[in-house]
């Protein structure tokens, strides 16, 4: 959901681990995100949708600003 050029991002393999707890710690994590990818997915649409909207919940106040983002990746990308 926060917008970030491919050009910044950098692959972990979890597997290349050297913190034992950790890397347990993060399987655990991807277990639990590609189980859960769909529902996932759909509360963040659901949530984007709000913010965008100016829904007036409680919460929607302490969310970042996704369109600011995603305008400062697009003026980042482009210089």
């Amino acid at each position: 959901m926060i917008p970030v050029p491919s050009s910044e991002l950098i692959l972990y393999e979890p597997k290349n681990e050297q913190d034992k707890d950790y890397k347990i710690l993060v399987e655990k994590e991807l277990e639990f995100i590609n189980k859960n990818e769909e529902m996932i997915k759909k509360y963040a649409m659901i949530l984007y949708k709000q913010k965008i909207n100016n829904y007036n919940v409680s919460y929607i106040k302490n969310i970042v600003d996704f369109k600011l983002l995603e305008t400062k990746c697009k003026e980042y990308k482009s210089n």
